[in-house]
């Protein structure tokens, strides 16, 4: 799910060195603090062992389809 940006209602970015808790506009240039509710995913999970597990595990998954489909 894509967070819009609040100024030019553009597709945001992750901050870089938020952690995933801010967002960047590449087009304006804006950034910010995603609101409650809205974080994205990844960064929800980064949040705790658990969810850094279960995204490894997404990751792990997801490199092992494109490998089975190759080139």
């Amino acid at each position: 799910m894509a967070y819009l940006c609040p100024t030019c209602n553009n597709e945001t970015v992750y901050q870089v060195f938020s952690g995933g808790r801010e967002w960047y506009c590449e087009s304006c240039e804006d950034s910010g603090y995603y609101p409650a509710g809205e974080v994205p995913r990844r960064a929800q999970m980064l949040q705790s062992p658990e969810g850094v597990i279960a995204l490894r595990a997404e990751m792990d998954q997801e490199l092992a389809r494109r490998s089975e489909a190759g080139p």
